[in-house]
């Protein structure tokens, strides 16, 4: 059985404390075996897929994250691979491996050093770890995750990305009532109202220094563009979506997301096993009723499944916050960009 994303937690240990953290409760499981490693990377699609390596802090585990990469080239060469890190342990060599590697490095970092220490901790070092992977001509993209923490200042996080000459894109993730955000909701809860005037001074950035020619994307509207211009109806939202994705924990239990760890809804077995694992949840927009007559039905392909049942503890629920934030990022946003085309 092959999928098309498969997403390692080389392991649960990190060295930071992020207030949000999906992974929480992982601590304590140390790093993957070798051997969970190779099993993990074999249930690649070989020909057209995407390795995530996450964590934790995969960099914590240097000698398995690279054995990770080596085998995953060796035996997987036509998959893409994705590394998530807060780049706090990101020193020369290793920007050099990644570089020559050719894997996409994406960069937790949720606003300025006063907002992200209070969020995750360590800005600093996160932001030396950007600029080694500058110095050694390695792209980053940036997440973020929209809290009550940030949401009044997302266009001062775009500022800092802005600066940096690698930095290719900044995704601004909703919050997931998921892990470690189960204990902080109540004070992490942003307002649509300030995520909007906030997202709209980061977009103002982006159309005076980069509208003609982007240095820096804010992802959120450019794939919803790339979705409107696509001829193709995708019903989909994500690999998890369409039953294509595993999550596997540095034990070797496997889950359809990273949201769902530690869930049973998102239980499928374990590693060993993979032969029988459960059956797997497919989500498609054109399930969706709330959904139907909506003019961004294959735009917004009815928003993250998890981030609606984790609240809803329906698999054809439709989160409302996310829904307003989509349909205000096309009308305000991706319409008036088609109407240039």
């Amino acid at each position: 059985m092959y999928y098309k994303q498969v997403i390692i937690l080389i392991t649960g240990n990190c060295n930071l404390e992020c207030k949000y953290c999906y992974a929480d409760g992982l601590k304590g499981n140390g790093s993957m075996s070798i051997e969970n490693i190779k099993k993990a990377i074999e249930l690649l699609d070989p020909y057209d897929s995407v390795l995530q390596i996450s964590g934790g802090e995969p960099l914590l585990c240097p000698e398995e994250f690279i054995f990770t990469i080596k085998y995953a080239k060796e035996t997987r060469p036509g998959s893409s691979i994705k590394l998530q890190t807060n780049a706090t342990m990101i020193n020369d060599k290793m920007a050099v491996f990644l570089k020559d590697n050719d894997i996409n490095v994406n960069v937790s970092l949720d606003g300025i050093s006063a907002i992200n220490d209070e969020i995750r901790g360590n800005t600093k070092k996160t932001l030396n770890g950007i600029r080694i992977l500058e110095e050694n001509g390695v792209p980053v993209n940036i997440t973020a995750v929209i809290t009550s923490k940030n949401s009044d200042y997302l266009d001062k996080l775009m500022g800092i990305a802005i600066l940096f000459q690698n930095v290719k894109s900044v995704s601004f993730d909703l919050l997931r009532k998921s892990g470690r955000a189960n204990k902080n909701l109540d004070d992490l809860k942003a307002d649509i109202d300030n995520i909007k005037k906030s997202i709209g001074k980061a977009y103002g950035l982006f159309n005076k220094f980069f509208l003609k020619e982007p240095k820096t994307i804010i992802n959120d509207i450019m794939v919803l563009l790339s979705r409107s211009i696509s001829k193709q109806k995708n019903p989909y939202y994500c690999y998890a979506a369409m039953g294509e994705s595993v999550t596997i924990k540095p034990t070797g239990e496997v889950f359809s997301c990273p949201s769902l760890m530690n869930l049973k809804e998102g239980f499928l077995g374990d590693i060993n096993d993979s032969c029988n694992f459960n059956k797997r949840i497919i989500r498609s927009v054109d399930n969706l009723k709330e959904c139907r007559s909506c003019k961004i039905k294959y735009v917004c392909r009815g928003g993250c499944p998890v981030r609606a049942y984790l609240e809803s503890e329906n698999w054809l629920a439709v989160n409302k916050l996310e829904c307003s934030y989509k349909m205000w990022l096309f009308n305000e946003f991706v319409e008036p960009l088609l109407h240039q085309k």
